[in-house]
């Protein structure tokens, strides 16, 4: 027997067959075309001549059962969208000849193309040409058979707009029928319409990976094997998904799928291998396992939207998740989706869950700060969610979860390293966690509710410097305009220049001097605003001592334990790369004989070495030459020769390798670097200059 059978057939030639209905399979989605697609097929088939063809693509099918007399049956597997707005956009027609007394017309498109024939007991029945879900069929029924359509869904709002914008008298409707070609795939059953999914995905049709794991799942569980009722887990599986996804589909199901996976299996995903991770993690599991996957993929989907919505059942829980939601933590998701279970077990305690939650804000607040790389969080989550999954002992969970960030924040964005960065960064003022962090240093009490929607931030020296602000800046002082806007840049942003206003407030402030705002900082509710409105003038040393001021609060703010320093080692490991045509100058003249290396603006502003990490060196064509002990933190500076590469840092202990180190494939299959990446796509392991694991950096220098 064939794969598949496939059949190219014009819309009149699929229609007009009354002894053949569609129907949509229970685990599909609903229907979700909307004006844009509208719009699109629309103008597509407004502008063919007569001589024209439109492809409109597939439709996957599998037969219900045997051919018999009746009407046959096919599940539409793919097809549902274009089919059912075909049919919805013959309806639209049929109704325009209503409303011009044209009953023949109307009977014609009913008895041909929107109904299959069915007779019982010598009585004809007229069945429709196709049964949506359960979310649609009703309204759908209703514009099949053009009855009152009162109450809001957008199958009534494609035949509204195909029925506005369709005029008879102007157009050959059976364009729709006689120039619109599809090819009608018979795919026999769900294990092969499933494997036709994949190739279809191969070639480049667009589907989700949630699509793509969902068909994969399917067909695992459409595969003969004796012995096993798969009818029952196949509806089982169906149940589960569409539960599963029901729950998350606002939610970017994709990404809960990563983090879910990121929960449970070592290794980080990314979005784009998501598909093929999770297939190997499926490959060799039988059906009863891969049901209990999905049941358990629907269970964590559970917690998955009541983290997003705080919609717990202990308000002091939901108080939290709305702080971190606001400070944008979603890869902290990934940890919250294994502890919040493991709190409904009773291995956490409420207590313990918020505290899991507070310092999942200091450490992201702290990271972001310090503008730390937000992909490196992902393997930062599934390290420690790997880690959780090997303890025993419940009294172990919160003193690992406290370990694990330790580790990350002594490493990477201790109190100095937090605090520099604090008094530099320029803050991005309509950023949600920009007024959150100036919130929270505003000392609020327990009576100060915070509403996002309500908080504008402003400038107390205002983004743009009108005349009088130029002349108040001026005044006993020395710089000149162009002095003055190049500072004014420099200082606009920084932490000690912002605060937060209610919005009605924000726009009538504008940009008043500040001798006129002081009168309203002193009324706001924010403790802050009365401490600005006590500075007698408002100029650039001004912003410096409030920033100073604000980056020792944060200190207090989000404070991490000193004590837990010492049980870590801090060391970080890097590799730089050196282009081959500068590697013999950088080598003589700035490695041996300066004991530094340089970085150039775009990368070395996010690197973030310090004293006693550890750094190699690789030269493109040759290999990695030497490493170094780094000997302080990157500062702007320039060295002669190398003007253009500002961000510099020192090194010592540096060792030149007599014979380089080639990144041969044989290398690479060591690397941790490479335990989810191609061995021959590896360009991006050696441009700029990243962190890499101890095991690697072993591995290269020795």
């Amino acid at each position: 027997m064939a794969f598949i059978e496939a059949k190219e057939f014009k819309m009149r030639a699929l229609l007009s067959n009354t002894q053949e209905g569609y129907k949509v399979p229970i685990y599909q989605r609903p229907y979700a075309w909307d004006k844009e697609q509208w719009t699109e097929l629309f103008d597509d088939l407004k502008g063919l001549d007569p001589e024209d063809i439109h492809f409109l693509g597939s439709f996957v099918v599998v037969p219900e059962g045997a051919h018999k007399k009746d009407i046959n049956y096919f599940e539409l597997v793919d097809g549902q969208q274009r089919l059912t707005t075909l049919l919805i956009w013959l309806s639209a027609i049929r109704d325009l000849a209503h409303e011009n007394g044209e009953e023949s017309f109307v009977k014609h498109i009913n008895n041909n193309f929107l109904f299959a024939e069915k007779f019982r007991e010598g009585e004809e029945f007229k069945i429709p040409k196709i049964r949506l879900g359960n979310l649609d069929n009703d309204a759908f029924l209703r514009v099949l058979e053009n009855k009152k359509k009162d109450y809001p869904h957008l199958i009534f709002d494609c035949y509204n707009f195909f029925k506005e914008k369709t005029d008879l008298n102007n157009w050959d409707w059976e364009l729709l029928l006689d120039n619109i070609s599809i090819v009608h795939i018979n795919a026999f059953d769900y294990f092969n319409a499933f494997r036709l999914f994949e190739t279809l995905n191969d070639r480049g049709l667009a589907l989700s990976a949630a699509d793509l794991i969902k068909n994969f799942i399917l067909m695992k569980i459409s595969k003969n094997d004796e012995g096993t009722n798969l009818d029952e887990i196949f509806n089982e599986v169906i149940t589960e998904w569409n539960e599963m996804y029901e729950k998350i589909r606002d939610l970017e199901p994709v990404t809960f799928i990563k983090r879910y996976m990121q929960s449970q299996y070592k290794g980080k995903i990314s979005e784009s291998k998501l598909y093929e991770e999770l297939k190997k993690k499926l490959e060799t599991k039988n059906e009863k396992e891969i049901l209990n996957f999905v049941i358990d993929l629907n269970s964590k989907a559970s917690f998955y939207q009541k983290i997003n919505n705080a919609s717990f059942q202990n308000t002091k829980i939901n108080k939290v998740l709305r702080k971190l939601h606001l400070i944008q933590v979603a890869p902290s998701y990934t940890l919250l989706l294994k502890v919040f279970p493991m709190f409904e077990e009773g291995k956490l305690s409420v207590h313990e869950i918020i505290e899991i939650m507070e310092m999942i804000e200091t450490f992201h607040i702290r990271w972001g700060v310090c503008g730390k790389s937000n992909s490196r969080l992902d393997q930062i989550y599934n390290e420690m969610c790997v880690g959780l999954s090997k303890i025993t002992k419940k009294e172990e969970y919160i003193d690992y979860i406290r370990d694990s960030f330790s580790k990350e924040i002594f490493k990477s964005t201790d109190d100095e390293t937090f605090k520099r960065y604090f008094t530099s960064k320029k803050f991005n003022a309509s950023d949600k966690r920009t007024k959150y962090i100036i919130w929270k240093l505003s000392d609020p009490t327990g009576e100060t509710v915070f509403d996002i929607n309500e908080i504008q931030t402003e400038h107390i020296m205002p983004k743009s410097l009108s005349k009088d602000w130029i002349a108040y800046l001026k005044r006993n002082s020395s710089r000149s305009e162009e002095e003055i806007r190049s500072i004014h840049e420099d200082k606009l942003d920084l932490i000690g220049n912002l605060t937060i206003l209610k919005g009605e407030w924000n726009q009538r402030l504008s940009n008043r001097l500040f001798n006129n705002k002081i009168k309203d900082y002193s009324r706001s509710e924010f403790s802050q605003n009365k401490e600005i409105a006590k500075y007698s003038q408002w100029k650039f040393n001004q912003i410096d001592e409030r920033t100073k001021l604000l980056a020792e609060k944060a200190l207090k703010n989000w404070a991490w334990d000193q004590s837990y320093s010492s049980k870590f080692d801090l060391t970080d490991y890097w590799i730089a790369s050196i282009k081959y045509d500068m590697a013999e100058n950088v080598i003589t003249n700035l490695l041996k004989k300066e004991n530094k290396y340089a970085l150039g603006s775009r990368t070395g502003g996010n690197v973030s070495v310090k004293p006693q990490d550890r750094i190699c060196f690789y030269v493109s064509k040759i290999g990695i030459i030497a490493d170094a002990e780094v000997n302080s933190f990157v500062k702007k500076d320039k060295i002669k020769g190398f003007e253009s590469f500002i961000n510099v840092f020192e090194i010592k202990n540096l060792n030149i390798f007599e014979k380089p180190i080639k990144l041969d494939e044989d290398i690479r299959k060591k690397l941790d670097a490479f335990e989810t990446s191609s061995l021959k796509n590896w360009g991006w392991f050696v441009t700029n200059c990243h962190t890499i694991t101890e095991h690697d950096f072993k591995i290269l220098t020795t």
